[in-house]
């Protein structure tokens, strides 16, 4: 059994309003409506029946009867959309009295059964009419326990009557306006202004320039300028002898040429212009955004470390020397974070010496990225997740207009744009979470501290004070994942960020984050290399395919572009002159092989070997899980040390490190395989802090201690190595 939709009634002179335009009912039939747009009839358009009702449930739409009547547009015209208590209680009863007039009138000319002529005859049953119509109203009222307040100085308490020519005005209109005593209503608020009169040009200049003092810092009063201008012109009087003198203002007339000026221009002129800006900025924090990621907001902001580890209770627990180094050399990040409008979500947060195109940069890899390694990092117990944005909103910055930044939302496909200068309030949820962060957020940990930098009192104070900044960063992306989208939001219907978050990726579909191949693209780092029998080698990792030796034997020894990603060494991507070729590594390395790690497990192998030359693929894997059981490595892939090298850097750095005989299938002759990070122990992943000391490590079994002593006695006989930029592997 099909389903019956009624049929909405509507006709030519209504007006049917869906999704913010206006229709006009044309034509229907059993199946949809025809409409002509109201602005322009050349354009046409067919709703069926059931979108219609669906609509009008939903109130998407809605149905404005007799909208196109001569009556309506009339009455439309004289009072707006003004309903009947919108107006005066005195305006409305006198409208009353004299719709009572017109129905006795035509209760007449009903009862003598003809009309009577509204001429002066009609004068007479006027007054008795309006007499009768008041002493029945005021029986009522006195009925009621109720009496109508009067004038002290009235003799009565009734309306006058109408003249017959005042009651013919007040019939048509109220006949024309299909009998709504709306019509009736007084609509005057007085005579209306007066033709503006100038007594004296020179006078009137003099008053308009002392007025426009009132603007000033030195914030006057009225009185006082009155004051002012009643002195200057007498003093302009002294010396126009032969003349008219000048006039000078009442003191109503004065104040109203200061009322008369632009509000913005006197609180500037008074307050500022800041303070005028910010007291005049339209309140723009209730953009409609729905889906995640359809709008995200970027910003920077910088922080003093020191500044605010002392707010946050992280200060007190440092060592004196490292205390001291701190005030010498002070510490200052610029954090670039990017939050989503849909559900106030924090989708990066990035550290940085300087701002710079860079940090805006990987600070986008970080949106566009699922960053829950991060959080498990830092010791959060809520994942984070990412998102690649429809539309970003940044300020107009020499690091957000940079080439390199633009080419890198063009290259994600994600529009960039940047409102005027000066308007914050088109950001504000980027500014309001750098506000919540210095004032609300850091106040949760006060005493809770990271137990490792306390403990390394045998490093030096420069190397301290960098691992006391990562352990700072630590906590501010603790922080946000913890507790503030953990936190409930009204705006949010009481839901917290984190679960408004799953729920709406549940309910909207969202654009889907780059793989690794589209990152390598976009972010990755160029080099040019050789393609020879092995392929091509990059840091020591031969990559080879089939494509890539057709493309030698076609150019011979011809130097290509080969783009890596820090994050990623299964695979390199070689430019042929038509396009980019993914080439695969033919050692068999998994894709969660970060640069970092590779470089530092070369060097823990040269250590080990005493020779550069030796290539061992089992012991490059090993040095790689002691890393990762340390948490070094989670580090190292997320990169928010602020010590840690750019992908550049580290880059350039490997090419000498690698030099010699590549990698090859054949070094694998004890397979080790590569595990899952097993990030160590640290009492603030539990909430808990206790004094200085090494009892806070977690447990350690015998195995462990004996293996923490064989690699300390073998590190101690090699201390003629290069120190590494990312710190030696414990």
């Amino acid at each position: 059994m099909t389903e019956y939709t009624p049929i909405t009634e509507m006709g030519p002179l209504d007006r049917f309003t869906y999704r913010g335009t206006n229709w006009v009912p044309v034509d229907y039939d059993s199946k949809e409506y025809r409409f002509q747009k109201e602005t322009d009839h050349r354009f046409e358009t067919r709703i069926s029946h059931a979108e219609i009702r669906q609509a009008l449930k939903n109130e998407t739409a809605s149905v404005h009867y007799n909208f196109h009547t001569k009556t309506e547009t009339k009455l439309r015209h004289l009072v707006g959309d003004k309903r009947v208590d919108d107006f005066r209680a005195r305006d409305v009863a006198i409208a009353r009295f004299h719709e009572a007039l017109i129905l006795r009138y035509e209760q007449h000319c009903a009862e003598t059964g003809r009309k009577l002529p509204r001429s002066e005859k009609l004068a007479g049953l006027l007054k008795k009419w309006s007499l009768e119509i008041q002493i029945e109203a005021q029986e009522l009222t006195e009925q009621d326990g109720t009496k109508r307040k009067t004038r002290c100085d009235a003799s009565t308490s009734f309306y006058n009557t109408p003249s017959v020519r005042s009651f013919n005005r007040h019939f048509r209109e109220y006949m024309s306006c299909g009998r709504d005593v709306r019509a009736l209503i007084y609509r005057r608020n007085g005579p209306g202004f007066r033709n503006a009169k100038v007594e004296c040009a020179e006078s009137y200049a003099i008053w308009l320039e002392e007025a426009r003092n009132y603007a000033s810092r030195r914030k006057p009063s009225k009185a006082k300028l009155l004051r002012d201008v009643h002195a200057r012109i007498a003093e302009e009087n002294k010396t126009r002898v032969g003349k008219a003198p000048l006039i000078t203002p009442g003191r109503k007339r004065f104040e109203a040429l200061i009322d008369a000026m632009d509000e913005f221009e006197v609180v500037a002129g008074r307050e500022g212009l800041p303070f005028a800006r910010a007291q005049f900025k339209p309140k723009m924090d209730s953009y409609d955004s729905e889906r995640p990621g359809e709008r995200v907001e970027m910003d920077d902001w910088n922080a003093d470390a020191m500044t605010s580890m002392q707010a946050c209770g992280f200060w007190q627990a440092l060592p004196k020397a490292l205390q001291e180094y701190l005030i010498e050399n002070p510490q200052r990040i610029w954090f670039c974070g990017a939050v989503d409008t849909s559900v106030n979500y924090v989708l990066a947060m990035k550290g940085g010496r300087n701002p710079s195109s860079a940090l805006i940069v990987d600070t986008l890899e970080m949106v566009m990225t699922d960053k829950t390694h991060i959080a498990k990092l830092v010791g959060a117990k809520t994942p984070w997740f990412g998102v690649r944005p429809e539309v970003v909103y940044t300020d107009n910055g020499p690091t957000y207009i940079a080439d390199a930044t633009r080419d890198a939302f063009l290259m994600c496909k994600i529009a960039l744009t940047r409102p005027p200068a000066g308007q914050a309030w088109k950001r504000p949820f980027i500014e309001s979470l750098f506000k919540t962060l210095a004032r609300d957020i850091m106040m949760f940990f006060d005493g809770r501290t990271f137990s490792n930098v306390v403990e390394k009192n045998d490093y030096s104070a420069a190397e301290n004070a960098a691992l006391a900044v990562d352990e700072f960063i630590n906590l501010v992306i603790r922080a946000i994942c913890d507790i503030h989208h953990n936190r409930p939001s009204a705006r949010l219907n009481n839901l917290t960020p984190h679960e408004a978050w799953v729920q709406k990726t549940k309910t909207y579909r969202v654009r889907a984050m780059p793989g690794r191949h589209e990152k390598r693209h976009i972010f990755g780092v160029t080099k040019e290399r050789v393609i020879d029998s092995a392929g091509v080698t990059v840091h020591g990792i031969p990559y080879n395919s089939d494509a890539l030796q057709i493309l030698r034997r076609k150019d011979g020894w011809k130097k290509y572009k080969v783009r890596t990603h820090r994050n990623d060494l299964s695979a390199v991507s070689v430019f042929t002159g038509e396009g980019w070729l993914t080439v695969e590594n033919r050692i068999s390395m998994p894709t969660n092989i970060s640069l970092a790690e590779w470089y530092l497990a070369k060097k823990d192998l040269n250590r080990r070997n005493g020779a550069k030359s030796e290539a061992n693929l089992p012991i490059m894997y090993e040095a790689i899980n002691v890393m990762r059981r340390a948490g070094t490595s989670a580090a190292m892939r997320a990169g928010i040390s602020l010590h840690t090298l750019r992908p550049e850097e580290i880059s350039d750095a490997t090419d000498q490190l690698f030099e010699g005989r590549p990698f090859t299938e054949e070094d694998k002759f004890d397979e080790v395989n590569l595990h899952d990070d097993e990030i160590a122990y640290d009492p603030l992943h539990d909430g808990y802090v206790g004094p200085q000391g090494g009892e806070f490590a977690g447990p350690a079994t015998s195995e462990e201690i004996q293996e923490s002593t064989t690699e300390a006695d073998t590190y101690s006989d090699n201390n003629d190595d290069e120190p590494s930029h990312f710190g030696e592997i414990e």
